[in-house]
């Protein structure tokens, strides 16, 4: 069975590499696919509207995302829109050459139903996590986006937060007023630091032993395992219908 080095070397293959800037859509709720995107770098927003008429931030897509395709194999609309947060690089390959190159490899069919099976596994796991105190959900984001975003400034891993705190609040399941107090907490502790647009994570390992996930090297430096990794060997499928 193909590997997920190989398989994402197929599809980059097969498929035509675009820059995007902020706030390009991929695909909105309600289209019938063109294509399906391998997200090579940045931030894709999945969101739903509501039949109140709010627009929900359902999920987020990292890098190594492939999106749209449990949508193509359905041949249903997309049930959600996705929206570029951040500039992104992608691989765009049609619905249909998508689904011949799957259709004529039964190994690279295979592992791409082994992959949506685990991401629909860790989609549960993330919907269990919205029953752990907000702090710890906000702890665990803050650490997602230093891994994919943060920088070294000063010596200290620092972040701009891609999307607004709203948004975040809105993911969190909380106010936006509850998510500026858990942020004041959190620089009263001295694990972050506020500057404009920028987050200081101070105290990495503090703020991992809140999520329950601190992991200490040899020398009692945080391990981010993949802090600044690119997508050349993950490959995460969109479990929830796009």
């Amino acid at each position: 069975m193909a590997s997920n080095a190989n398989i994402l070397a197929i599809i980059r293959q097969h498929s035509l590499q675009q820059a995007l800037p902020t706030n390009t859509f991929l695909f909105q709720q309600g289209d019938r696919l063109r294509d399906v995107h391998l997200l090579e770098k940045g931030l894709v927003k999945m969101t739903r509207g509501e039949q109140n008429g709010q627009e929900v931030t359902v999920d987020l897509r990292f890098a190594g995302s492939l999106l749209g395709a449990v949508t193509a194999f359905a041949n249903e609309p997309a049930t959600m829109t996705a929206l570029t947060v951040t500039s992104c690089e992608v691989y765009r390959l049609s619905v249909k050459e998508f689904l011949k190159l799957a259709e004529g490899d039964v190994s690279f069919l295979q592992d791409l139903a082994e992959q949506a099976s685990r991401q629909r596994n860790e989609l549960v796991i993330r919907q269990g996590q919205q029953l752990l105190p907000a702090r710890v959900r906000l702890a665990m984001l803050l650490l997602r986006f230093a891994k994919e975003f943060g920088r070294e400034r000063k010596g200290q891993l620092s972040l701009a937060l891609p999307l607004a705190k709203q948004e975040i609040a809105g993911m969190l399941g909380i106010t936006p007023v509850h998510l500026s107090r858990l942020l004041r907490e959190m620089k009263g502790e001295g694990l972050i630091v506020e500057e404009k647009e920028w987050i200081i994570l101070r105290d990495r390992q503090a703020l991992m032993d809140v999520t329950g996930t601190g992991e200490k090297s040899g020398n009692g430096r945080v391990l981010i395992s993949g802090l600044n990794s690119k997508s050349s060997g993950t490959l995460n499928i969109d479990s929830v219908r796009a």
